[in-house]
């Protein structure tokens, strides 16, 4: 074990300025800082250099921007941050979403718990915007040695929004011999999204293929999907005000190219919805 493993923070950001500037106060204000930091910016508008340029890093911290020409989701942004952090020399990579603000002591205590840089993987608890504190697997402060990116590759692009942290962390990483793992010793703060919008229907069309994909052809368990798509319909039937038919019609798209292997990017997330594109 090393004394000192060398740390690279990843930010994947859309459309979010406000978001990114207090995620990076954040990151500047650890008490244990990281060597380095990268913002993949999934196409903002305007970029996330914009916001990079005006922040002023701690000494020590080298700061890079990868700017995408096109927004890949989540799912692609966050397989360019592993793809940059896996052809680095950093031994441990340190993952955040744009809306999740990591306490001061977050990353001190994050290296402290997970032991052995050679295997961290690691995961925060976070404070939901409803004041709820759980566990589960997403981007939120991720722990992860580059050595199990090296080993288990990256997340899966053609997901482009919705369970490509469930299949990469909750599957292929725990797979490969490395456990899932949660620390409630540290808690990170969610900010509120955009809810006043309610669920726009690209993301229904998204998360009923990718659901159903992943438990046909990841897992190979279909036991719990018919009760999942159930709840999905009634969300979109009972919590949505308006378009709820335009919804189940992306729920029944999604459950198609589920089945049939259909991924990438098929759906636009702007001229489906009438509202800007969330993912990122």
């Amino acid at each position: 074990m090393r004394d000192r493993p060398t740390v690279l923070a990843m930010v994947l950001t859309y459309n979010s300025p406000d978001n990114l500037v207090r995620a990076l106060q954040a990151i500047g204000a650890q008490t244990r800082l990281p060597d380095a930091l990268l913002v993949v910016d999934n196409a903002s508008d305007p970029p996330a250099s914009q916001v990079v340029d005006a922040w002023t890093p701690p000494d020590g911290i080298d700061v890079h921007v990868l700017s995408q020409v096109e927004n890949t989701g989540p799912a692609g942004g966050w397989a360019r941050a592993l793809e940059y952090f896996r052809s680095s020399l950093h031994d441990v990579g340190w993952l955040l979403d744009d809306d999740i603000i990591p306490p001061p002591d977050c990353l001190d205590v994050l290296l402290e718990d997970a032991g052995d840089p050679d295997c961290a993987f690691l995961i925060p608890a976070v404070r939901q915007p409803t004041g709820a504190t759980t566990t589960y697997p997403a981007w939120h402060g991720v722990l992860l040695a580059r050595h199990i990116v090296e080993i288990v590759g990256l997340p899966r692009e053609d997901f482009f929004w919705w369970n490509e942290d469930t299949e990469y962390l909750m599957w292929r990483i725990p797979r490969a011999g490395y456990p899932l793992r949660f620390t409630r010793r540290v808690i990170v703060e969610h900010l509120k999204g955009r809810v006043e919008w309610g669920i726009p229907p690209w993301k229904y069309y998204y998360e009923a293929r990718n659901v159903t994909y992943y438990r046909l052809y990841v897992r190979r368990s279909r036991g719990k999907l018919p009760r999942m798509l159930l709840m999905l319909t009634g969300r979109a039937v009972l919590r949505e005000k308006d378009r709820r038919a335009y919804r189940l019609g992306m729920i029944l798209r999604g459950i198609f190219d589920g089945v049939a292997g259909r991924l990438g990017r098929r759906v636009d997330p702007v001229l489906t919805s009438g509202l800007p594109g969330v993912s990122g």
